[in-house]
């Protein structure tokens, strides 16, 4: 697997548009850029950027005079304590003492800044520098980083469980989650299979993140457990995952057990918007994002001693989607939930 140093990175960048900084803005051109790259990499270690869907415009002052801010200033904040400040189309200047003023974002008025500062544009045609009135564009030489001064991280994640959804839940093709079934047909759930499915997915995480720390069952406080909790390495920027799972189970008496309908993921969304708020309240210094994981093994017309089951009634719940209150996957920090339809053995 190919791991890339970010801070090289950075180095690459700093070396290629210090002689354009130099010859429009002399020395403080190259102060001014190196000032710029090592606060949006501070910034992005805070703030994922692969989750914006606003444009955002970073500058650092390259004259004695300070430039115009255009608008108004919205807030003060440093970098370290950056939480929502920069929602929305934002500009901000970048103060030597790691301190960024914050305002509304006005396109037009890159190129004029551009000629007292250097400019850094981030939005969804990816990125440039602005320098002396001049556009420079960023090419982006790996695949999965929002942005070259950004370690993947939500974008990543959710990429990664897409990948389990296909290639490991699906079919129970990973040899944890086999273990889930009380039969081997995939109708019925062994009873309380949220372990397991827990360790399974943990190793999935653990094998396909790169510089994460993907943990089971962590506290967001003093008393809720959260299933997995994956802290992204040099950041502060985590992720919780609630997991739930829909379906019959069966005891080891052949007995039914609890059976979960997708009221059960409802409440797997109320739970996990708590988690975040307590998440929040006891360690606001970090970005943490939910993601809600369904396991969905529900069978139609599924009873105890039932010996067959036709193929509409084993896939009936197949392309059944769950729709979840707004008011819980409205949220900026609540990633949209995973269902992963469990797949009968059909042979």
């Amino acid at each position: 697997m190919i791991k890339i140093d970010l801070t090289k990175m950075v180095e690459i960048n700093t070396k290629l548009y210090t002689s354009t900084a130099q010859a429009v803005f002399d020395n403080l051109g190259t102060t001014a850029l190196r000032n710029l790259l090592s606060s949006i990499t501070q910034i992005y270690a805070r703030h994922d950027p692969g989750l914006r869907k606003d444009p955002l415009a970073l500058f650092a002052d390259a004259t004695l005079q300070p430039s115009k801010l255009p608008g108004a200033i919205r807030a003060t904040v440093a970098i370290s304590r950056v939480t929502h400040e920069l929602d929305g189309p934002t500009i901000a200047r970048v103060r030597a003492d790691g301190a960024l003023e914050v305002s509304s974002l006005d396109l037009a008025a890159l190129t004029e800044l551009s000629k007292t500062a250097v400019v850094y544009l981030f939005d969804s045609n990816g990125e440039r520098f602005i320098i002396g009135g001049k556009v420079h564009l960023l090419d982006n030489p790996v695949v999965g980083y929002p942005s070259m001064f950004s370690k993947p991280t939500f974008g990543s994640l959710k990429e990664a469980l897409e990948d389990y959804r296909l290639k490991a839940a699906a079919q129970t093709s990973c040899l944890v989650l086999k273990d889930v079934w009380n039969d081997e047909k995939r109708w019925w759930f062994r009873t309380k299979p949220e372990a397991t499915m827990r360790r399974s997915l943990t190793q999935f995480l653990r094998n396909v993140l790169r510089d994460a720390n993907v943990r089971p069952e962590q506290n967001v406080d003093e008393s809720h457990p959260v299933d997995i909790h994956v802290g992204f390495a040099m950041t502060q920027l985590h992720a919780i995952i609630e997991i739930k799972w829909l379906g019959k189970s069966m005891d080891a008496n052949g007995d039914e057990a609890t059976p979960y309908a997708q009221g059960r993921a409802h409440e797997g969304a109320k739970q996990l918007a708590e988690y975040l708020d307590k998440s929040h309240e006891w360690a606001p210094s970090y970005t943490t994002r939910g993601y809600l994981v369904v396991y969905d093994g529900r069978r139609s017309g599924l009873k105890k001693g039932i010996k067959q089951l036709d193929h509409e009634n084993a896939l009936n719940y197949e392309k059944e989607d769950i729709f979840y209150d707004p008011v819980y996957t409205g949220r900026k920090d609540f990633e949209a939930p995973v269902r992963m339809f469990m797949y009968p053995n059909l042979a």
